[in-house]
């Protein structure tokens, strides 16, 4: 429980080092906090992964406010997970290195998807 509280407090940190994407609107950013939170799942599995995920984006609701009244938090989470939970579940079924690169190839697929898919284009 501590290193899912110290996990998510260190996302929640990352995620204050935004960079904009370039010709995009600017509540589209990219931040580097997946690593943390895919470090957390492939230590302690997909439970422990959510649990960053949520606390990271409680912080961050804590910390700075909604500027999107809600929506562009639940997106974060929505792909958050689409990134993070294949690419662990996919991992965890055999520990190697080679199952690691495939779910978080796997979990740039989905993740795009699910990006498609909740703007609502």
């Amino acid at each position: 429980m501590t290193f899912i509280a110290l996990m998510g407090a260190l996302s929640a940190v990352v995620m204050l080092f935004r960079f904009p994407l370039p010709f995009l609107p600017p509540f589209m950013s990219f931040d580097f906090t997946a690593i943390v939170e895919i470090i957390g799942g492939f230590m302690f599995g997909p439970v422990a992964a959510f649990l960053i995920i949520v606390l990271k984006i409680l912080l961050q609701l804590v910390m700075q406010g909604s500027g999107s009244v809600g929506t562009g938090e639940l997106q974060n989470l929505i792909l958050s997970c689409a990134y993070v939970l294949p690419a662990i579940l996919i991992y965890n079924s055999k520990k190697t290195k080679k199952r690691g690169i495939i779910g978080m190839a796997v979990g740039t697929v989905t993740v795009s998807i699910a990006a498609i898919l909740s703007t609502g284009v």
